[in-house]
């Protein structure tokens, strides 16, 4: 058997380029058209060897079909991702709060080379979201990637946070004393939200569970102290925070009960899930209760239903509630 050539070699890999880029399921591509794009790269070729290339290629795990009509044509039947995946994976980048115009345009380029030619086209008409307000934060990634690091390696970080002053602009969050308050956090797990990322970690001086967005922590940096373990960190599960809180923020841990007018069970079925509990209490009402901490949005979150939703227990939650919803009409009165 004689070695292969470097033109052979070009020839195979060109071929496979063009059938993994330029083809699908739906797109082939001639005999003809082969040859001639192969003659346009400096590879004069011949249909034998094509097809014994064609043959290789197929041994080597490629699922190349040929379609058994007038002109025959050759491509990839199977691709890595179908149309649809692709187009969740454009929808969710761009729909990613998180990531900044630029790093969001680099990552949806990317995707799109996952799909053959024919496909972009589609792509491009399938996906369309609307303009969103994005962080401009381009180095929001790089903390991900560093609080991620502080996990697998269960070590305390340290880093500053900030917060946008009256005037819109971005400023250090500092102590009592005026200075750039500096945070010492073991952190418990990296979770997404609403379009964020966001870090709940063990907070030591309060002996709870803080949440940071993760975009606004700087200066992070991993120490060489071992993450606090003790039973709130071991105890500690994300998709139980997650389903109690609103907007990742934090608060006391309760069992509520609500009084629920039949328009609204929807909303609480697909906000806590379908293991509720709910009761009927006329055709028109059910009384429903759910673990949530009790945040002011939480309250926020009650407030949109108006008079179809009624805190009954406990009754200090309750007080709280409407509380908050004074101190809100007092502003327009």
């Amino acid at each position: 058997m004689t070695a292969e050539t470097p033109k052979e070699r070009r020839r195979l890999l060109n071929i496979a380029r063009m059938l993994i880029e330029d083809t699908d399921e739906e797109h082939g591509l001639t005999m003809n058209e082969i040859i001639e794009r192969l003659g346009q790269l400096g590879i004069p070729s011949e249909r034998k060897s094509i097809y014994r290339d064609i043959k290789a290629l197929r041994e080597a795990g490629l699922d190349i079909y040929q379609q058994h009509r007038a002109p025959a044509e050759y491509g990839l039947r199977e691709r890595q991702f179908t149309l649809e995946e692709l187009s969740l994976m454009v929808d969710a980048v761009q729909s990613s709060l998180f990531l900044t115009d630029r790093r969001s345009n680099q990552i949806v380029k990317k995707i799109y080379r996952l799909a053959s030619s024919p496909q972009q086209g589609a792509l491009k008409r399938i996906v369309h979201v609307e303009g969103r307000v994005r962080t401009q934060d381009s180095s929001a990634i790089k903390n991900v990637n560093a609080v991620q690091r502080a996990l697998g390696q269960r070590r305390k970080i340290a880093f500053t946070y900030y917060d946008y002053a009256v005037d819109g602009t971005r400023t250090p969050r500092k102590s009592t004393d005026g200075k750039i308050k500096h945070y010492l956090e073991s952190p418990l797990r990296v979770t997404y939200s609403d379009g964020r990322y966001y870090m709940l970690s063990y907070n030591a001086k309060h002996k709870g569970i803080a949440v940071y967005r993760i975009d606004r922590m700087r200066q992070i940096a991993m120490t060489d102290e071992p993450a606090a373990d003790n039973e709130t960190t071991r105890n500690f599960s994300g998709e139980t925070f997650a389903n109690r809180s609103f907007s990742m923020y934090g608060g006391n841990p309760l069992s509520v009960t609500f009084l629920v007018d039949a328009k609204a069970v929807n909303a609480f079925v697909d906000r806590f899930g379908s293991h509720l509990s709910i009761e009927v209490v006329d055709e028109g009402h059910a009384r429903i209760v759910a673990d949530v901490l009790g945040a002011p949005t939480f309250y926020g979150w009650v407030a949109q239903f108006g008079d179809q939703v009624r805190i009954e227990k406990p009754q200090a939650l309750a007080d709280d509630y409407c509380a908050w919803l004074r101190t809100a009409l007092a502003v327009y009165e």
